[in-house]
């Protein structure tokens, strides 16, 4: 969607603030964009449940007005894989057998721009491998979602395309101990503070595995600990988290893949 002009993609709650609108207002009138009007007032019956408050609705529609495509996502978790690839079927199914009566309806409007038959599918899209999003985050603990369901097929081998798997994670983190060597640390937090904007998570672990050669003494502190992988993460991740525009995608990798190869080099050399 991102390639087509105009296009827009409406959430969840997008489409319950556009469908409550159309409930009280004419068509063109909840919506800049008459078409996407168009279609939550053809669909606002079989979304609507048993109240205007009430919906069954897709997590996600893209829409492209100028070729007509729209594109769903369903989102949920892997256990309820089944129910979302029948959301996506029957959606998919209800979008095209509209397609006929929604150019119809459009015909009888006036609209300023023509509007193309519709077509409806999955969404091809998928988040980014190494991909977080956090919900959560405390004095003590950090609560996030990952997306590797989604990105591993040998994990969720009936997930139709259109449907995003989530897993949620919790990471403790953990006090970080007074014989933490100052200077290796902040040295640590400015290789964090200085990752490209926007940088991928797998660029990113990259480049967290490459630091343990440029900060041994914080490799070898880590190592002395003697603790698991999760325990020290927590601990840099501690570390590091009030760190200003921090990405944590990107620090998970980063902390993660210094761990590791720390963690490595420890056993190589044992």
């Amino acid at each position: 969607m991102s390639i087509c002009r105009g296009a827009e993609v409406i959430s969840e709650l997008d489409y319950k603030g556009y469908a409550t609108t159309i409930f009280a207002k004419p068509l063109g009138t909840a919506s800049s964009n008459p078409y996407i009007n168009a279609i939550f007032e053809l669909l606002q019956d079989d979304y609507k449940g048993e109240n205007q408050f009430s919906f069954r609705k897709n997590d996600a529609l893209g829409i492209c007005p100028s070729n007509g495509r729209l594109q769903l996502i369903e989102v949920t978790t892997a256990d309820n894989v089944l129910s979302a690839n029948r959301q996506i079927l029957e959606k998919t199914a209800l979008l095209k057998s509209l397609a006929k009566q929604l150019s119809q309806s459009l015909a009888t409007k006036p609209l300023r721009v023509p509007m193309p038959y519709m077509d409806a599918g999955p969404s091809p899209w998928t988040p980014p491998p190494g991909y977080v999003t956090q919900i959560s985050k405390s004095q003590d603990q950090i609560t996030f979602g990952c997306y590797e369901p989604t990105n591993d097929p040998a994990r969720v081998p009936s997930r139709l395309q259109g449907v995003i798997l989530y897993e949620i994670h919790r990471q403790k983190l953990e006090r970080v101990p007074e014989t933490a060597p100052v200077v290796e640390l902040e040295k640590f937090r400015q290789a964090i503070k200085t990752l490209p904007p926007n940088v991928t998570p797998e660029e990113a672990k990259r480049r967290g595995a490459r630091h343990v050669d440029e900060n041994p003494g914080l490799a070898r502190w880590l190592q002395s600990l003697g603790e698991g992988l999760v325990v020290l993460v927590g601990i840099l991740l501690a570390a590091v988290i009030l760190l200003a525009g921090w990405e944590l995608a990107a620090v998970l990798a980063f902390i993660t893949a210094f761990v590791t190869a720390a963690t490595a080099a420890e056993a190589k050399n044992n």
